[in-house]
């Protein structure tokens, strides 16, 4: 990049700080929850600030009410850094528990607290900015964004990344806007894998008051098994990392346990 775009680069992100931050709290405030709310509400701002920005915009949906956000040109082209944020938040928990209120986006010192405050929708803020200077900078064809819906669940919807690259998301390259690990600060150029497994256990029935449920002949508790099954995980390992991620290898992680259900059979 040439000198005078440099300093003209500066200048442009020393312009739009103000309004990257009035953004940034504009989606803070706009409660996305995963499995609470639907992610038009804040697809519909983005929509609009892109709209404001002079950015060219549209939404891709599979299901109406929870759409993409696509900002930028040629959605379908091997071109541009393709800029990727997703809109939904984890849940805020008790809200008891929040020094400053979870949708309140309010600023101490040089913080701005709040659910979804980096991960991720300050990256959808940014995003749209570095957009904005790129076309300042007549430049806006080495950059386009898509913010996807539904990536908490697991990032394996169907509606959201998966269903944009299904009709025909490209790019060059592509980066996740998203922060750095707080105790490394680098730019990460990958990202753990995973394999979800479910385990399903069942017991067998018997009347807790029976001679043979006391003598153990007759039912088995599938809670107790499960319970066994989770304790042994902590024995299973796998040797080997990748070179880039040294220290990093197989992690297994418990998530979530359904049980205790109970039926009456005619035995």
């Amino acid at each position: 990049m040439e000198k005078y775009q440099q300093e003209k680069l500066r200048e442009l992100i020393a312009n739009y700080k103000q309004e990257i931050i009035e953004f940034l709290q504009i989606l803070i405030k706009t409660p996305s929850v995963n499995g609470v709310d639907k992610e038009k509400e804040i697809s519909a701002l983005i929509i609009k600030k892109a709209k404001e920005l002079g950015l060219p915009c549209e939404l891709k949906a599979l299901e109406e009410d929870r759409p993409n956000v696509f900002i930028g040109d040629n959605f379908d082209k091997k071109e541009g850094l393709l800029l990727i944020a997703h809109l939904d938040t984890v849940p805020a928990g008790d809200e008891n528990n929040w020094e400053h209120p979870p949708f309140s986006a309010e600023i101490e010192g040089d913080k701005l607290f709040g659910r979804g405050a980096g991960d991720c929708k300050a990256g959808i803020a940014l995003s749209l900015y570095a957009l904005r200077i790129l076309q300042d900078l007549g430049k806006l064809n080495l950059a386009k964004f898509v913010g996807v819906v539904d990536e908490e669940r697991g990032a394996d919807s169907k509606l959201g990344a998966r269903f944009l690259l299904d009709e025909g998301l490209n790019g060059k390259a592509a980066i996740y806007t998203y922060p750095s690990i707080p105790t490394t600060e680098i730019l990460a150029i990958g990202h753990r894998g995973l394999v979800r497994l479910w385990v399903e256990v069942t017991g067998e029935q018997a009347h807790t008051g029976s001679q043979r449920w006391q003598d153990g002949t007759k039912g088995a508790n599938a809670i107790e098994a499960l319970a066994k099954f989770i304790n042994s995980l902590s024995e299973v390992t796998m040797e080997g990392t990748h070179k880039d991620f040294p220290g990093y290898g197989f992690k297994q992680t418990v998530t979530l346990i359904e049980g205790g259900k109970w039926r009456i059979d005619s035995s």
